[in-house]
């Protein structure tokens, strides 16, 4: 276990951990393996922020459509049917706006 946390590889016990120990912290080669993982995470996370932003959009922009269809006195089933929020959901900003 404690090749796990040691930083330098000419103190690890194990060879096969050594060896890639020192293949990425001393090569260039692994090195740049190591960018391009980085680089691959930075990429992936900045996907799901997207796709979480995009997400959260739309769910404001249907809070927002129910809000003004409430306003309006537009039946339930017509508020459900274009914003789609659940029944309670809908309750809740009846409730906000009253």
């Amino acid at each position: 276990m404690q090749d796990f946390f040691c930083a330098d590889p000419a103190k690890m016990h194990y060879s096969e951990l050594t060896e890639r120990a020192d293949f990425f912290k001393h090569k260039k080669e692994g090195g740049n393996t190591v960018c391009k993982i980085m680089q691959t995470l930075q990429e992936e996370g900045r996907a799901e922020g997207r796709a979480e932003e995009r997400l959260e959009g739309r769910l404001e922009e249907r809070t927002s459509m129910a809000i003004d269809m409430l306003r309006d006195n537009k039946p339930m089933d017509e508020i459900i049917k274009y914003s789609r929020p659940s029944p309670e959901r809908i309750a809740e900003l009846a409730k906000q706006i009253s």
